[in-house]
């Protein structure tokens, strides 16, 4: 039997703040999962929360980068 995963939620606050939220935490796995009326983004991921780099490298991490090709890992001398 195949496990049914909670989906993500879009929800937007009255002041017009836009949340994403999956399994009661701030997540959103494609952009950033607050983005406030002024344009301000938060990215956060299972409930902890990453700079825009930060996603970004886990984003690359999760899609299996090699590292040859990454250049945080660039070893030339």
């Amino acid at each position: 039997m195949a496990i049914k995963l909670e989906p993500t939620r879009r929800l937007k606050k009255p002041d017009g703040t836009i949340v994403y939220v999956w399994n009661g935490k701030l997540h959103n796995h494609d952009d950033a999962a607050v983005i406030h009326p002024d344009g301000k983004k938060e990215w956060w991921l299972f409930g902890f929360q990453y700079t825009k780099d930060e996603f970004l490298d886990r984003k690359r991490e999760e899609k299996g980068t090699p590292p040859a090709k990454d250049p945080k890992y660039d070893s030339s001398f």
